[in-house]
């Protein structure tokens, strides 16, 4: 299991926080990195349903090799950590995530990263 906490990615106003090694840094800006463009909706929704909403939100995601280059996001769950606990969001990320197939080996095999991101009003 890999824990993710320091290196700020900024994407269309969300940040991720992440840190440990740099590879696993590299992976999990690289999951963000596809995962954000899908997601945004996902946030927009979130602000229509709550538009005050704030706070880090936290997922677990488990990557899971698919070949020797290719990796899919098995699961995504809200973590009991989250700051924001708003689990239409967790699934709506759920959702677009499983659609994603990542170029992104995992040499040790299957992964799980944690995502913490801040969520601000609009």
């Amino acid at each position: 299991m890999i824990w993710i906490a320091a290196l700020s990615v900024a994407f269309a106003g969300v940040q991720l926080v992440a840190s440990g090694r740099k590879a696993e840094r590299e992976r999990a800006a690289f999951v963000t990195d596809k995962l954000m463009p899908v997601a945004n909706e996902c946030f927009r929704q979130a602000h229509q349903r709550s538009p005050g909403l704030r706070g880090l939100l936290t997922l677990q995601l488990d990557l899971q090799p698919d070949g020797k280059l290719d990796a899919l996001v098995e699961h995504v769950e809200l973590a009991q950590s989250s700051a924001v606990q708003e689990p239409e969001l967790a699934e709506c990320f759920r959702a677009r995530a499983k659609t994603l197939r990542l170029k992104l080996p995992l040499p040790r095999g299957p992964e799980r990263i944690e995502l913490t991101l801040p969520i601000e009003p609009l």
